[in-house]
């Protein structure tokens, strides 16, 4: 029910979810991802099991939309009161000791849907990820997680895209926190143009997630693999920065100098041949999320990008 993200055994899809996979394959194939472990989807089959003996998870296929929407919040307020059974409480309890030794770092805590980041459907910033969990607040950020797989905006998503909210599964990633001073998104084609052979990289101050929720305009630069250059930057307006607080969450600060740029040279190469990397791996164009800690690059995450347009 519960599997380290550095396994050598690549669990399934329905298992773990696609981007808790892909973080799986991208530790095998070399690429630093930040330690930490999978809740799979069969550790909350008692939660599921309870929610799914209500008269409100029948409605969540309804083809009334008012319905549907009503059995979403029902749930998700009937999600506030589920506990972790004995089992699964002393599992947790020797997992997260097994990975982080006897002091528990900052967490963050994030979801893994079967039907999440695969090259059809990304869920992209839709469910829900909680930053600077402690060890007294984890459970609480596991329901939160586990709760978003319910919001309205995920089964109406759902039902857009042909799947059953009613058949709704999900699996969370509890990881170290990165004390990030810088972040970004990258992606291995460049979606604005569709061009193939330029990465485009976006990169902020502090955690990404001021870049994901679009609370500042992040630095954004184009490097172009066939001709191994830098072909464009453009800075950026980045007055705050998000970063992980000492005591647990996260806090919004001032950035000293907006308009320097986030990376270097050097790093715009280094993020580049990550994304590549990882497009390598998926064997497929790839949309990562990254981050920089003390100097260190690491992959946070990584989804085939739906946004291309083939010719």
């Amino acid at each position: 029910m519960i599997y380290p993200l550095n396994s050598r055994k690549i669990l399934s899809v329905t298992s773990v979810g696609g981007k808790a996979r892909a973080l799986m394959e991208a530790g095998a194939a070399g690429l630093r991802v930040p330690e930490g472990f999978i809740l799979g989807t069969e550790f909350f089959e008692p939660w599921l099991d309870t929610l799914r003996g209500s008269e409100a998870w029948k409605m969540l296929s309804s083809g009334n939309s008012e319905e549907a929407r009503k059995a979403s919040r029902l749930l998700k307020e009937k999600t506030r009161t589920l506990t972790f059974d004995p089992e699964r409480t002393r599992l947790l309890r020797e997992t997260l000791e097994e990975v982080f030794g006897n002091r528990f770092p900052l967490m963050a805590v994030r979801s893994s849907s079967p039907e999440e980041d695969t090259g059809e459907s990304s869920f992209a910033g839709a469910y829900e990820s909680i930053l600077g969990a402690t060890d007294a607040s984890l459970d609480d950020s596991i329901r939160a997680v586990f709760s978003s797989c319910l919001d309205e905006r995920i089964t109406s998503y759902k039902r857009e895209r042909g799947y059953d909210p009613s058949e709704s599964r999900i699996a969370v990633i509890v990881q170290r926190l990165l004390a990030a001073d810088r972040s970004g998104v990258a992606f291995s084609a460049n979606p604005l143009n569709n061009d193939l052979d330029e990465v485009l990289i976006n990169a902020a101050f502090g955690l990404g997630e001021s870049i994901v929720s679009g609370v500042v305009t992040p630095d954004t630069y184009v490097f172009n693999r066939a001709e191994n250059r830098i072909t464009g930057k453009t800075i950026g307006k980045k007055e705050t920065g998000l970063f992980a607080k000492g005591g647990g969450g996260s806090e919004r600060k001032a950035i000293a100098n907006p308009s320097a740029e986030t990376l270097t040279d050097d790093e715009i190469r280094e993020v580049a041949d990550l994304c590549v990397r990882s497009e390598e791996m998926m064997q497929k164009e790839a949309d990562i999320e990254w981050a920089y800690e003390k100097g260190t690059l690491y992959l946070l995450q990584t989804r085939p990008i739906t946004t291309l347009f083939r010719v």
